[in-house]
């Protein structure tokens, strides 16, 4: 028997306030809110807890803290906490304040809605539910990593869409609906930014937040909890290209030329059709008519990486974190402390032979980006200009960090298997 206790909290903050995420920007309205979702799914004395939170990252001492707090009520748990990675948030991890300056009176509200949140979790019986597995792919999104000139000489890695490049355009779905059929929350994946929003200044959740309304709109159940993690999307951005024509910006007409079009900003039109047609995606892949049941089966297990096994220059007690659950003989939830890039992917579904590998990037803790090789030697954000934007100054990645990535994958499919 499979109980569910799930919950939902609102964290707008009062405005204005600086964003995390858009550095030196403060917003000043409120577009849509900004939440945290919960599950906690207990089978035979495995608990599963899983928080997404509408912020740019989550502080590992915050995950700790709950962490800390369930295991005084269930002996076998493990706790997902990621953040949706919007950057229309208020930040909320003091170690990246140049993303953008926290604010000590948000983070104490957060912390005691936080707080809260997993107290009621806790304190909740639970509804026996049946749990199933939806998947579909979506056309939504496109990698964002191209060479184009950055000179009239020269050439080098940009953010600028790469029809060719690598991405993931599946939509991971795992409904739990009760005994009636009702649904009872719901948690999707999927490997895009969330950069989509087409306001700045602005507190907003990115398309999170649109599919989580339109969602609960079709269902009819205001507070249904919709649980966000992004999956290996460091490197992809929302289908966003620009339409008008640079005339007056000689660089940028002749990479239109070469190399098509920049990505662009929506317009709230756009953003709109966009975000409606991701979430009936969504939808599509949480209806019954695709949905596959599974016979839950919990199973847990996690590694550290130490950064300097996989940086130069990391800061001390830095680590990267991975933790894997099995929720099924076939489903793994894959997660890691860093913004993956899509080429890992492959390495998890070869570490994790005939399993689902639902995937997950920016887990509590999360210390930067986590390229491969290939993107080393190409260069560019995701490979070396993160670390000071990251306050990591002086960092740079030792050779092939897949090799370590990838032992690290096998060992936990190991021990889930025993």
């Amino acid at each position: 028997m499979t109980l569910l206790s799930s919950s939902t909290v609102n964290i707008n903050p009062d405005i204005p306030i600086p964003l995390s995420g858009i550095p030196d920007t403060c917003a000043q309205h409120i577009s849509d809110s900004l939440e945290i979702n919960s599950i906690l799914l207990h089978n035979n004395d495995h608990a599963i807890v899983i928080l997404s939170s509408d912020t740019l990252f989550v502080p590992e001492y915050m995950a700790a803290t709950m962490s800390e707090m369930i295991a005084k009520k269930y002996n076998n748990c493990c706790i997902f906490f990621s953040s949706t990675h919007t950057h229309n948030a208020p930040g909320i991890d003091h170690s990246k304040q140049r993303l953008g300056a926290t604010t000590p009176v948000y983070i104490r509200r957060y912390e005691h809605a936080l707080y809260d949140l997993v107290d009621k979790l806790l304190n909740n019986h639970g509804e026996e539910v049946n749990l199933s597995y939806g998947s579909i792919l979506a056309n939504h999104c496109v990698n964002r990593r191209k060479k184009v000139f950055t000179s009239l000489a020269k050439k080098s890695i940009s953010t600028y869409p790469n029809l060719n490049g690598a991405k993931d355009e599946t939509i991971h779905a795992l409904v739990c609906t009760n005994l009636k059929g009702q649904l009872r929350s719901l948690l999707w994946s999927y490997g895009c930014h969330a950069l989509a929003v087409p306001f700045r200044n602005t507190i907003s959740a990115d398309y999170p937040g649109a599919v989580r309304r339109h969602l609960r709109q079709q269902y009819d159940a205001p507070d249904l909890p919709v649980v966000f993690i992004p999956g290996f999307a460091g490197n992809v951005l929302p289908r966003k290209i620009a339409k008008d024509l640079p005339w007056r910006r000689p660089l940028s007409l002749l990479n239109r030329l070469a190399h098509g079009p920049p990505f662009g900003q929506f317009s709230p039109e756009e953003y709109s059709r966009w975000a409606d047609g991701l979430s009936r995606h969504v939808q599509s892949a949480a209806t019954a008519a695709g949905l596959q049941r599974i016979d839950p089966k919990f199973a847990f297990a996690a590694c550290d990486i130490p950064l300097h096994e996989l940086t130069n220059e990391a800061p001390a007690g830095g680590r990267l974190r991975i933790q894997a659950a099995r929720l099924s003989a076939n489903h793994i939830l894959l997660s890691l402390s860093a913004e993956v890039v899509t080429e890992y992917l492959s390495l998890a579904a070869e570490a994790f032979p005939g399993d689902i590998v639902i995937p997950a990037s920016c887990l509590a803790g999360t210390f930067g980006y986590l390229p491969t090789q290939k993107l080393l030697d190409q260069g560019g954000y995701e490979a070396d200009r993160f670390f000071t934007a990251f306050s990591l100054e002086g960092g740079s990645y030792k050779p092939l960090p897949e090799q370590r990535i990838f032992k690290a994958f096998q060992l936990l499919s190991k021990e889930l298997e025993e």
